[in-house]
């Protein structure tokens, strides 16, 4: 080992991602050193979850539109391949950033779309993407819980151990 046993034994923490190797290195190499998993990739997983979801109700809309063409194809003797987004697959497309992105970090002061000649209004977007499935909601707001409480209770783990058990 190129780091003397005296010195592996002052260093108090381990920051990483959570390669096992690496979480492996506190306690056995650095024998004082407590692993502590970096604030991106400890929220990385959550974020994946929420897209892939997300993604899947967005292919479930896509479908019920495919099939809603099919039927009008059907109905009125057609051959359209293709038709524009529904509201709904252009919301998941555009806005489902809005499950990720924490609260604090959105802004929803209305502007005006000069091209348009309208006002933005973040808020009634993010209203309509909410009522396209049941559990964004929650899952947004279990991920604001647990952003919270990473936030809370950094540098203090004997606290953060009580505050999980409530959880």
């Amino acid at each position: 080992m190129s780091i003397h046993l005296e010195e592996r034994k002052t260093v108090k923490y381990l920051v990483s991602d959570m390669y096992d190797t690496y979480v492996d290195l506190a306690g056995s190499i650095l024998l004082n050193a407590v692993s502590v998993i970096d604030c991106f990739h400890h929220t990385q997983p959550i974020i994946q979850k929420i897209q892939y979801y997300a993604t899947q109700v967005q292919k479930k809309y896509v479908q019920r539109d495919r099939n809603k063409l099919k039927n009008d194809n059907s109905v009125s003797n057609r051959q359209c391949k293709t038709r524009k987004d529904s509201r709904e697959v252009y919301l998941l497309k555009k806005y489902s950033w809005l499950m990720t992105k924490n609260l604090s970090d959105i802004s929803y002061v209305p502007f005006f779309v000069e091209k348009g000649k309208y006002w933005f209004y973040l808020e009634d977007v993010e209203t309509e993407l909410m009522a396209l499935d049941p559990n964004f909601r929650r899952i947004r707001e279990l991920k604001e819980e647990y952003i919270h409480f990473t936030r809370d209770h950094i540098n203090k783990p004997d606290e953060a151990a009580v505050a999980l058990g409530e959880l």
